[in-house]
């Protein structure tokens, strides 16, 4: 009988990093395409007074 030697196939890791960085690169488009332009003011949190004018004339302050 012939001597044959078994060599396992050395396996390259390549598709696995292709993959992530196209997970990564769709990941950033989506956070940044997806985002609106806000103004200053949308992105207080806190509440808001507002002025509410009466038929009198006298100006009330209203949280909300």
């Amino acid at each position: 009988m012939a001597d044959i030697d078994v060599v396992p196939k050395h396996r390259s890791n390549t598709w696995v990093w292709i993959l992530l960085a196209i997970v990564v690169a769709a990941i950033l488009i989506w956070a940044f395409a997806g985002r609106s332009r806000t103004t200053v003011g949308s992105l207080d949190s806190r509440p808001h007074v507002v002025a509410a004018t009466v038929d009198a004339g006298v100006t009330t302050q209203l949280i909300g």
